[in-house]
């Protein structure tokens, strides 16, 4: 009769809540932390819910929300999943202005990940709609 280890070993320590909101369903080792998928989740949260100037200056004021099932990694993960092409020489951006400019909500309807050029044009017009107009007139 052999000994069963699993009884032995030490328990996952709580992981605490990122900003009071953000945590994880399941435990998460210092590898799953250092992924695409938790930092995008990371920065998401942060934008949402980190009380800096630099945000608030950003948002103008108005901070972006996310959906209550997204404050959980795990959920978002799946999406993730779902929606991440892999490009060895992009840099991809969570955003949650494809569909409507005026979005406040990260949330799995209305949220895609696109490349940093993508992001970048979406936030100028966004940020500076004459901008268009103008781009428009150049064309």
């Amino acid at each position: 009769m052999g000994v069963d280890y699993d009884l032995w070993e030490m328990p996952k320590p709580a992981q605490k809540k990122i900003l009071g909101v953000g945590y994880s369903s399941t435990y998460l080792s210092n590898e799953d932390k250092n992924t695409v998928s938790y930092k995008m989740w990371m920065k998401m949260i942060h934008k949402c819910y980190s009380e800096s100037d630099y945000n608030n200056k950003l948002n103008k004021g108005s901070k972006p929300i996310c959906c209550n099932s997204w404050l959980d990694y795990q959920n978002f993960l799946r999406w993730f999943n779902k929606n991440y092409k892999e490009n060895q020489n992009v840099s991809m951006f969570l955003t949650k202005r494809v569909i409507s400019k005026d979005n406040t909500m990260y949330n799995p309807n209305n949220c895609a990940i696109v490349p940093k050029e993508i992001f970048d044009l979406i936030w100028l017009l966004n940020t500076y709609p004459l901008s268009f107009k103008l781009l428009s007139s150049l064309l």
